[in-house]
């Protein structure tokens, strides 16, 4: 099924299912997980529960956009192959996931 919606709606969307997730009682790396998979389906997703529960979610081509969680640490980062990281964080609690972490994953535009 495809649904036609404008940048903010699916920002809207793809950050309601992640508070939607964790108030469900997904821990909110895991939550992140599953709706970033979701929502780009066409990036690679994996993820390593023997490895603290590690993942990354990449996207095809050679500028190769992640989010990438590092269990061990609880660290979240968002970027691009061989650039400095967009942006990066502890990931504990919900609310230490920014606004730029759900636009980063909303789809190019043009």
């Amino acid at each position: 099924m495809r649904v036609q919606c404008g940048e903010r709606e699916f920002f809207r969307v793809i950050k309601s299912a992640f508070e939607l997730e964790v108030e469900l009682g997904t821990w909110p790396h895991r939550a992140l997980f599953v709706v970033a998979s979701g929502a780009m389906p066409g990036w690679t997703a994996t993820y390593h529960g023997e490895a603290f529960g590690s993942w990354m979610i990449e996207s095809p081509g050679p500028t190769s956009r992640r989010v990438v969680y590092d269990g061990k640490e609880s660290r979240l980062s968002i970027d691009e192959r061989a650039k400095p990281p967009i942006w990066e964080g502890p990931l504990k609690k919900s609310d230490d996931v920014p606004d730029t972490v759900f636009e980063y994953l909303m789809p190019p535009t043009g």
